[in-house]
């Protein structure tokens, strides 16, 4: 029986047994390393990215809420302050409609009683105007009666009652302005005859009144009365 170039079967054994142990524990080795670097890496790769990038994120998501936290609070600040304000102008607008309202209420209250006070004006004229036309319906015969009286009763009723009468009804300082009642322009239109008679005799009046004062020149001066001949001829 050959046993090869050992010449020892159990020096044969021995090297193969050392020999293929040598090349299984550096088999195994080298697989058991390359293993153990795949799983150490890929594991400390994984678990370093993931807890890096949890890390990170977490890390970068608390800087910025920590940056972004004042901004929120000064825009709910801002906010709060502006809805006050808006607040704040809607009570203004709130009174603003109510003076208004008020205002268009007293408005209407003075325009009613503007148009109401027309009204009781408008009937009140109506009354003045018809009394005074009732009046010019009585003046047309007095005047013919008083165109009748003696020159001295026409002249003690206009000095007297007429002209007393006149500046206590209508005041100096008017008749002043619009002359005696005969010749105010409601009367020259309404009543005439009132004017032409009261003008009628003025002339009358003072014509006597130019007589006497003659006469009393004439009477001073001659000692006797002027004849009436030479007063008509003057």
């Amino acid at each position: 029986m050959s046993h090869g170039r050992f010449g020892n079967e159990y020096l044969a054994e021995s090297v193969g047994f050392a020999t293929g142990r040598a090349h299984g524990i550096a088999k195994g080795a080298a697989a058991g390393w390359q293993k153990g670097y795949d799983l150490g890496y890929k594991d400390g790769h994984n678990d370093g990215y993931n807890k890096g990038w949890s890390k990170g994120n977490i890390d970068g998501q608390n800087k910025v809420v920590a940056e972004a936290n004042p901004l929120f609070v000064e825009k709910n600040d801002l906010i709060a302050n502006l809805q006050a304000q808006l607040d704040a102008l809607k009570i203004v607008l709130k009174r603003k409609n109510e003076e208004h309202e008020q205002t268009h209420v007293e408005a209407l209250q003075l325009g009613q009683l503007q148009q109401e006070q027309a009204k009781s004006l408008r009937a009140e004229y109506e009354q003045v105007h018809m009394a005074f036309l009732g009046l010019v319906a009585i003046a047309t015969p007095l005047m013919n009666v008083f165109a009748k009286l003696p020159l001295e009763e026409k002249e003690r009723l206009m000095d007297g009652e007429y002209g007393k009468l006149a500046v206590q009804l209508q005041s100096r300082e008017y008749i002043n302005a619009n002359r005696f009642p005969h010749n105010q322009p409601l009367i020259v239109k309404y009543m005439p005859i009132a004017s032409q008679v009261f003008n009628q005799a003025g002339k009358q009046i003072q014509a006597e009144r130019a007589w006497r004062k003659q006469q009393e020149e004439y009477q001073e001066k001659f000692g006797a009365e002027r004849p009436s001949a030479v007063a008509e001829g003057t």
